[in-house]
């Protein structure tokens, strides 16, 4: 009796725990997705910064509410799979261009502030190497 009981309770802590990481996560690629799709002033500069046209900010917004959608919903567990391996790559690639931004910056000589605060004015410093 005092095994079932054990049993059940440890179940629901596990349970509990993967919808509190869950909703975390959900919660900050639902942002990052509205704020793509209401094409914030931040996420436009990044976007202009790392060479990507704009549009891919709309696509990039779908693509993350779908995303969160079918991690929500109960079932279709490949989709889900799916949808975990797109957050992933998501995550990852982001910090991988934010470090070869950096690496980029401290080889041209750049100051921090092109780097910090990314303006549509200012050219990108590797748009004007000859090659």
């Amino acid at each position: 009796m005092m095994a079932m009981q054990h049993k059940d309770t440890a179940m629901r802590i596990k349970l509990t725990s993967y919808w509190v990481v869950t909703a975390f996560l959900l919660f900050n690629v639902l942002a990052g997705a509205v704020a793509e799709l209401t094409q914030q002033k931040g996420n436009v500069e990044g976007m202009i910064f790392l060479g990507y046209p704009l549009y891919f900010m709309m696509i990039l917004g779908v693509w993350k509410v779908l995303g969160t959608i079918a991690l929500f919903v109960p079932r279709f567990p490949r989709l889900k799979e799916w949808a975990y391996a797109g957050i992933f790559g998501n995550i990852t690639r982001r910090k991988r261009r934010c470090r070869m931004a950096c690496l980029l910056h401290r080889l041209l000589g750049c100051s921090n502030d092109r780097f910090v605060g990314a303006s549509t004015t200012k050219p990108h410093p590797w748009k004007h190497l000859p090659g």
